[in-house]
């Protein structure tokens, strides 16, 4: 129980740092952009001053369970910090997407260098072959981003980039399955969200809506439920 909790606090922590390092990059996203004299439009607006300050808050309590969930899961110490890192890049994702409607690529990077890394370990220390690891990791990365580009070709666009290369990074971080359940709880969060955006008039079929918060979502709900 103890472990549990500290880990808790501990992810209450990172949540706090997660939203730090995602203003830092959305600072520097804004540097690049005015760098290269690219004057890109606002998006659409959904979310107030103060309805923003309230999802933060709930994001940072999201945090500290998902926190207990993870120690309650991890087989080891090594899955924590696993779980940890997965964790850590989608909760800056899911920020700045929210923010600016973007996906930075520097995510996309950590995340298959990360994936090297622990596919490193793994054949090392817990001897994993590296057939297997090649399979698992480049298999589950291709098999979901041919999937996710035919959805970019079937919705016309309405899936930005960004999520497929987000996507396709957590299936070759985490595998196949844990993606494609993320995938799963991610879109029917953000159908269950959009709709009423609509009906109310809030946004139009055409406005962009960003998938970061329900890919975090998706995959907090997954690991509260022990999918993943």
């Amino acid at each position: 129980m103890a472990l549990k909790l500290g880990i808790g606090v501990l992810y209450l922590l990172l949540s706090v740092s997660a939203i730090k390092l995602s203003h830092i990059l959305l600072v520097w996203h804004q540097k690049q952009q005015q760098r290269k004299g690219i004057d890109k439009k606002e998006t659409h607006p959904i979310f107030n001053k103060k309805a923003k300050n309230i999802l933060y808050g709930l994001f940072i309590l999201f945090s500290g369970v998902l926190g207990y969930f993870t120690a309650q899961n991890a087989v080891d110490t090594f899955a924590i910090v696993r779980l940890t890192l997965l964790y850590f890049i989608l909760a800056v994702a899911a920020i700045v997407d929210g923010e600016k409607y973007i996906i930075p690529n520097i995510l996309v990077i950590i995340f298959l260098v990360a994936g090297v890394v622990i596919g490193l370990i793994e054949i090392i220390y817990y001897h994993l072959g590296w057939r297997e690891f090649l399979f698992q990791s480049l298999g589950s990365l291709f098999i979901l981003l041919l999937f996710l580009l035919l959805m970019v070709f079937l919705s016309k666009g309405g899936l930005g980039m960004g999520d497929v290369k987000l996507y396709a990074a957590i299936a070759f971080y985490s595998g196949i399955s844990a993606a494609c359940i993320i995938l799963l709880f991610s879109f029917i969060l953000c159908a269950i969200t959009f709709i009423p955006f609509l009906l109310l008039k809030k946004i139009k079929m055409k406005d962009a809506f960003p998938m970061g918060g329900f890919i975090f979502a998706g995959y907090g709900i997954s690991l509260i439920l022990s999918l993943i």
